[in-house]
């Protein structure tokens, strides 16, 4: 009889790897968080999040949002991590849907809020410094495009392709697609990973490009067509 923990992880999309490379950032978050970000953290979906969050984000960056929103969606909550008093690092996640209450607080993962609940999610990456992690959208897609993605294409199911916005901006962007999910036998004592089941599994579609004026990088991600999210991120102003 096998022992040990067993885990469902998924293949993500390589816009996931620019918000790890920012987690280091939390801890220091978490430390010395000021009285308004715990009640955000606490309840993401008070009335006053939007303007708690920019409050609270660095070098005057003003948190752009989405006008143009599928027929009844509405700012449902925010979430992410950012820095007591405006310090650099981190990202907010505002989430959007045509829905009552606080799924943020329900329980519900992030994937079923996506894909079952049909949530739009918005991510603005913040710089760790005024000038930005990037030059421009073309050095953006430089890094995330042809050094990420096309040279590990083989190891994703979608069809990720560079896109320029009618505002623009430049980034890349795919369809909703389906990935693999691996279950994940995480081993007593010595704490090893093994695959044991592998099956299909449903990804959103996502959007991701370089804001140059406020050097920030924003994600939306829906289980919506990649034309659909293009017209919420050239809305984005």
């Amino acid at each position: 009889m096998m022992k040990g923990t067993l885990v469902i992880v998924a293949v993500l999309m390589v816009a996931v790897a620019i918000v790890v490379a920012l987690i280091s950032t939390s801890t220091r978050a978490t430390q010395a968080i000021d009285e308004e970000l715990r009640e955000l953290s606490k309840n993401p979906c008070i009335p006053d999040a939007l303007e708690i969050a920019q409050k609270n984000m660095p070098f005057g960056i003003k948190i752009r949002t989405p006008k143009d929103l599928p027929e009844g969606y509405r700012l449902a909550g925010i979430t992410g991590v950012l820095e007591p008093g405006g310090s650099p690092g981190g990202w907010i996640d505002l989430y959007y849907w045509d829905k009552d209450g606080c799924a943020l607080t329900s329980g519900i993962n992030e994937h079923d809020l996506m894909m079952q609940y049909k949530a739009v999610k918005v991510t603005i990456l913040v710089p760790r410094s005024p000038e930005g992690d990037y030059k421009d959208g073309d050095d953006f897609a430089e890094q995330y495009y042809y050094s990420y993605y096309l040279s590990r294409k083989d190891e994703f199911r979608a069809d990720v392709r560079l896109v320029e916005l009618s505002n623009g901006y430049k980034g890349y962007g795919n369809d909703p697609f389906m990935g693999t999910g691996k279950w994940i036998r995480i081993e007593e004592g010595d704490g090893s990973e093994r695959v044991v089941h592998e099956e299909p599994y449903p990804e959103p579609g996502r959007i991701a490009f370089f804001h140059e004026e406020d050097k920030t990088v924003y994600i939306v991600m829906a289980d919506m067509p990649l034309e659909e999210l293009m017209r919420m991120a050239e809305s984005i102003n």
